[in-house]
């Protein structure tokens, strides 16, 4: 009896050192994935960020960021591994990044913005752009209202050869010459935009008609006369505002389509826009209004879970002072608000989807199409702990912030985490 009460004791022993010896596993958590580009001031990615500087909020709540591991675009691995996994839990095989087949890149062209003679230029630009790309990414194009549409796609002469067939559809055949920031000024009622414009087009005996109304929706501009010079410019402004209010309405509804449609596409797209801007009023009654259109468009953009790059190629300056311009603007307007009025509605599209409205006011975009290869060529893939309360299939605001000094982070604006 006294030795197997002893044997008894031993094994009890035993056991218990095999218990305090055994590793404790952390109970599993889900985690989420979210991916995030993180650059300098010159638009190249920041490589060496840790867990601990991300600052995630999902629905105005912080949420733990558990792992971030950095990815390169064109390598098969990751360039750095920057944080541990969580536990065991199936979900975080999930958030590990998946094997690299590059981006999925659409270039939206907005052929309207441009007239023919500058269309050129901007496809010769597209296609050294698309060149740039590694040959795992798969791009494609989507012109509208009309031109040349490719599938995302490795095959780059495919797409350099349907650029060869972009064609501008802007009118660059008009009588006179009205810059953006005169087309709102005039509508709002301006008499000094109204007279600068009629002098400017009908010389020193161009007398300006009597301005009645605000130009507000349904209002007068002033006294449009055919038979006079000054009614004849006064004309052309109600009748361009017409044209550039129904235009920007019909075209910009089949890129909302389209925006649609990508929703459809698993993963994460980069929507690169490429316009030279159409005017949109900065100033209370004037026009040509939009209302919320670019608002709703970039809600769109954002559920489709597409990344936005606006770019704003500015085209009115050349196109006004061309030698067929006999009447050019030169420096008689502000040539800031006019970029400004023009690139309006871009700025509120790419806002509200959460992406970034880049500018080039001197070129054919190669500095811009550049500046977004280099941002896009490298991410991070986060893994956020959620609350349970985010699970619930219902679309939350999504901040990600880092606290390295003069980094910038592009991020999607919301997400939607399933039960």
């Amino acid at each position: 009896m006294r030795r197997l009460l002893w044997v008894a004791a031993a094994v009890l022993i035993f056991a218990g050192v095999l218990i305090a010896q055994r590793p404790t596993f952390r109970a599993g958590v889900d985690l989420v994935a979210v991916d995030v580009r993180v650059i300098d001031k010159d638009g190249h990615p920041i490589v060496d960020l840790k867990p601990g500087d991300f600052q995630v909020e999902i629905g105005g709540h912080k949420r733990s960021v558990v792992s971030a591991d950095f990815v390169r675009i064109g390598t098969s691995t990751l360039s750095q591994d920057t944080g541990p996994r969580a536990g065991a839990a199936p979900e975080t095989a999930g958030v590990a990044p998946p094997p690299d087949d590059g981006r999925f890149v659409i270039v939206a062209i907005d052929a309207m913005s441009f007239d023919s003679t500058a269309s050129r230029g901007v496809a010769a630009a597209i296609a050294r752009f698309v060149g740039g790309f590694t040959p795992q990414d798969r791009v494609g194009l989507y012109t509208f209202p009309l031109g040349p549409k490719v599938e995302p796609t490795v095959d780059r002469a495919e797409v350099e050869r349907e650029l060869g067939h972009l064609i501008g559809q802007a009118d660059d055949t008009q009588a006179i010459t009205i810059a953006p920031s005169e087309l709102v000024d005039i509508s709002a009622g301006d008499p000094l935009a109204t007279s600068r414009a009629v002098a400017r087009n009908c010389g020193a005996a161009g007398n300006p008609a009597p301005m009645r109304g605000r130009g507000e929706s349904g209002g007068r501009l002033g006294a449009c006369n055919p038979e006079t010079c000054a009614g004849r410019v006064l004309c052309e402004v109600g009748n361009r505002l017409l044209q550039d209010e129904a235009g920007a309405v019909a075209s910009l509804g089949m890129f909302g389509d389209f925006l649609r449609g990508l929703g459809h596409a698993p993963g994460r797209k980069i929507v690169v826009l490429v316009s030279a801007g159409s005017p949109t009023s900065d100033r209370p009654g004037g026009r040509p209004d939009l209302g919320a259109l670019p608002q709703e468009l970039g809600g769109q953009a954002a559920q489709a879970n597409a990344a936005i790059y606006a770019l704003f190629l500015d085209q009115h300056l050349l196109s006004q002072n061309r030698a067929e311009h006999s009447k050019g603007l030169g420096g008689s307007t502000d040539q800031g608000r006019d970029s400004a009025v023009l690139q309006q509605w871009l700025s509120l599209f790419a806002g509200s989807a959460g992406g970034v409205l880049l500018t080039d006011l001197v070129g054919d975009g190669d500095i811009v199409f550049n500046r977004v290869l280099s941002e896009t060529s490298a991410y991070y893939l986060l893994g956020v702990a959620p609350d349970t309360e985010d699970r619930d299939g219902r679309a939350r605001e999504l901040k990600v912030k880092v606290s390295r000094k003069g980094a910038t982070v592009r991020s999607r604006t919301w997400i939607t985490i399933g039960i």
